[in-house]
């Protein structure tokens, strides 16, 4: 206001004159305080830069030949310290001639398109190494349980192991049959006594007289008749004879842990 005070009262011309002249002054020095807002692109910000310049243009405030280096300056004077893109225009266009506004634009909006990309591409890698850590927490969990189920599985067939030698032992001491015949008997009943069972008895049978087969006592505690068991039993209920089979298998047979001992 000092300024133009003291322009008014220096000026020699008329109060219409001094009026336009004031009103230029002030369109420039609109045009020199207009700045990046934060979020603003530097697209909106070059667009709203030359709608004042060409306001400041038809006022008079500036000349047309300084128009493309006017704008250029205010661009870098005016945008953010941290745009990237307005780094980048900087540096392309340090030792060349100020562009106009269509090209200068164009190069803008090329530069926040690689910025866009950059962002993008930077936000998915991130994404996917955060991902990736559950993913190799899984996997760890998944090995630490494997290797604790092996740990257990070596533990039992070493209790397997020693049970079968114990129970050999046991066998050979009532039966007198060989202690190394004895643990190939045993061992597939204690490994799988769910399907050994049968397997068990034929080997018994293959040592000789000595070994007692564990399925020479087996009969069906529904009708009583031997060779088959009550589950699969198809016949009628005859408790006569499954008592009287009892009887005769308690008869003349001393305590002991295994079927057919005497």
């Amino acid at each position: 206001m000092e300024q133009a005070t003291q322009m008014i009262m220096e000026w020699q011309c008329n109060d219409a004159a001094k009026r336009q002249r004031i009103v230029e002054s002030h369109l420039m020095a609109s045009f020199r305080h207009t700045f990046q807002q934060e979020g603003e692109k530097l697209s909106v910000f070059l667009y709203r830069l030359d709608k004042l310049l060409h306001r400041a243009l038809l006022r008079g405030g500036v000349d047309a030949t300084g128009l493309d280096q006017a704008r250029l300056e205010q661009l870098f004077k005016g945008a953010l310290t941290n745009n990237l893109v307005a780094l980048r225009v900087r540096m392309m266009h340090t030792l060349r001639d100020p562009p106009s506004f269509s090209q200068l634009m164009r190069e803008v909006r090329e530069e926040e398109h690689w910025v866009s990309v950059r962002e993008s591409t930077k936000a998915s890698v991130a994404t996917a190494a955060v991902s990736q850590v559950p993913m190799t927490a899984a996997v760890g969990a998944s090995q630490a349980s494997l290797t604790r189920v092996a740990s257990e599985v070596d533990s039992l067939r070493q209790n397997i192991k020693e049970l079968t030698t114990l129970v050999s032992k046991l066998l050979s001491t009532a039966t007198g049959t060989p202690a190394g015949v004895a643990q190939n008997a045993v061992s597939p009943i204690l490994e799988n006594p769910a399907t050994a069972v049968f397997s068990e008895a034929v080997a018994l049978d293959r040592a000789g007289p000595s070994v007692p087969s564990l399925v020479s006592g087996i009969f069906c505690y529904k009708c009583g008749e031997d060779g088959h068991l009550k589950r699969d039993c198809t016949r009628s209920e005859n408790l006569r004879l499954i008592n009287k089979k009892l009887l005769k298998r308690t008869q003349g047979r001393v305590p002991g842990n295994f079927p057919g001992a005497r």
